[in-house]
């Protein structure tokens, strides 16, 4: 398992099961387990990256999904996505 830092929000439904989903985390900062608003990653993503679309992600407790956030740099907004395990891993086998 690689290492990543906690992105922190207000918590969010999953659609599915109704779970409140309040862990979140990303891959494109510094990856030192640091607790960061978005607007930090942004910020340390560009310091690391340079000009690269920012995403953090929280998956629901009960193998729902996951909520996917995207940042988009040129359009300086953010995107959210849900992504069923499904759309995430492929149809489970019979």
């Amino acid at each position: 398992m690689g290492m990543f830092d906690w992105v922190e929000r207000k918590p969010v439904k999953c659609p599915i099961c109704g779970q409140e989903i309040n862990e979140f985390q990303s891959k494109d900062g510094f990856k030192k387990l640091l607790k960061l608003t978005p607007e930090q990653l942004v910020e340390d993503a560009y310091r690391m990256w340079g000009e690269i679309d920012v995403e953090y992600y929280g998956y629901c407790d009960n193998h729902c999904g996951a909520f996917y956030y995207t940042y988009n740099r040129k359009k300086r907004e953010w995107k959210e996505e849900f992504l069923t395990n499904e759309d995430l891993y492929g149809p489970k086998e019979s």
